[in-house]
């Protein structure tokens, strides 16, 4: 039993679990950043020769109704390619 007025030792196991689970939910979020940031910049390949294809000028928002357009019929196109077969075989082994 301890004396009267002493105080228990400090435990290094709260601290050590709140920096382990701190751990464990920062690493997920600081992988996921690094490889959205390593997928932009790939798609910044991709996107600059086609952002070459339109004109540099807005007429009447015209330039941003065609870059939606083809925004909008990539993604259905890739919506259809994951309900055929191989897209649900490439999205089941996702």
């Amino acid at each position: 039993m301890a004396a009267m007025g002493a105080r228990p030792a400090l435990s290094p196991k709260p601290v050590t679990t709140t920096l382990i689970g701190g751990l464990v939910f920062l690493l997920p979020l600081i992988v996921a950043l690094a490889v959205l940031g390593k997928g932009m910049a790939s798609m910044a390949g991709v996107a600059r020769p086609v952002a070459a294809m339109f004109p540099d000028r807005q007429v009447g928002g015209v330039a941003q109704v065609s870059a939606v357009a083809l925004l909008l019929l990539l993604c259905c196109g890739a919506g259809l390619l994951e309900r055929a077969a191989p897209g649900r075989t490439l999205s089941a082994s996702l």
